[in-house]
This record gives C-alpha cells, structure tokens and sequence, in this order.
C-alpha cells in the first residue's frame, strides 16, 4: 500500500500493543526487517517503519477463565483448575494462575487449598462486571503517549500530546461506560446464544 495507507494502519499506542510507527532517516540498504518490520520511504528520504507485535488480550483472557468458570459451575463443577481453565483457553496453565492471581487481589475470583482445591467466582457474575475485569488485569491507560518525549522545537512534537490528549480522554471514558455497563452474566448469556 501507499506511504498513507502504512501510516494509517500504524497505532499511536505503544499500550495497546496493536502497533507502533517511527519515522528514521533511511539508510543505503533498506529493505523488509527481518523482525518482520515493513519499511517504506517517502519522497524525502525518511522512512516510516510499521513494527507489528500482538494486541493486548488480558482483559479477553481473563473474562474468558471467569466465564468458563461460571459455565462448568453451572454444569454441576465446583472448584475449576488452571489446568482444566486452560484447556478451553488453549494456552498454559501458567497464564491463567498469573491471571487469577490479578483477579483474586481484586476480589473476583476465591482459591481453595487442599483437598479439592482450585478456584471459584468470588460473587455472582451478573454482579462483575467487565470494568473490573479490566481493572484487575491491566495497567495503566488504554491508550499511551511517546515512550520518550517528542521534539519541542517541532510545532507537531509540542503540540501532539495536549491534542490528542484530550481524544484519548473522551475514547476512555466511554469504553469504561461501555464496560461498566457489562459483566460475565452478559457475556455468558451471548456465549450460549452462539452455540
């Protein structure tokens, strides 16, 4: 695609993990990264590199374990495994403790030790609800400024963060409405309607 096209598919958000754009004076050799970083150079001889990496899951994963949590309890289970939680997310049970780990400090999820232990929902999921899901899983906010500050001497470097500061403010502020306004109960209840 175009120089534009790049640019736009590129993420501002070094947080959300969905990507992240530099522009660099090009080199002699340029080509494709051998990290999988694409490379395009404008009319100026500056380069954009569009380095792909994965999208932030947590708050997926973790509302994934809870609703499959409150599934197999309602299938007649009590205390559910990582193990077991981390068959249906198809990744290790590793994963899934450091997750309940977050959750539990939250106050989401209880463990039982012992004989029979395990963990179990800390209260009823249609009074969870997303919002403290995300809380308890991710840090920081949804949306990152520059890891190093930009140039103020350039009129865009001085003036981007204000700017979009305010956006991210707004975009924030309704994604946690929007996420407050859900819990588990929904999302198993849309599960169900899938099948």
């Amino acid at each position: 695609g175009s120089q534009r096209d790049i640019a736009r598919r590129a993420r501002l958000s070094a947080h959300s993990g969905a990507g992240s754009c530099r522009i660099r004076r090009r080199s002699r050799a340029e080509g494709n990264g051998s990290d999988g970083t694409r490379r395009r150079c404008n009319c100026y001889g500056y380069i954009w590199e569009v380095v792909r990496v994965s999208a932030n899951s947590r708050l997926t994963v973790a509302t994934h374990v809870l609703v499959w949590m409150e599934l197999y309890r309602r299938q007649g289970g009590t205390v559910a495994t990582s193990e077991q939680i981390s068959e249906s997310v198809n990744t290790n049970p590793v994963v899934v403790r450091r997750l309940l780990g977050d959750l539990r400090r939250a106050g989401l999820v209880s463990s039982r030790r012992g004989a029979g232990a395990g963990w179990v929902l800390a209260r009823d999921p249609a009074r969870i609800s997303l919002l403290e899901v995300y809380d308890a899983v991710e840090s920081g906010p949804l949306f990152a400024m520059h890891r190093t500050p930009p140039n103020q001497e350039c009129p865009v470097g001085r003036g981007i963060q204000p700017a979009i500061g305010k956006i991210y403010d707004r975009t924030e502020a309704a994604v946690r409405q929007e996420l407050a306004a859900s819990t588990l109960a929904d999302v198993l209840r849309g599960v169900l309607a899938a099948r």
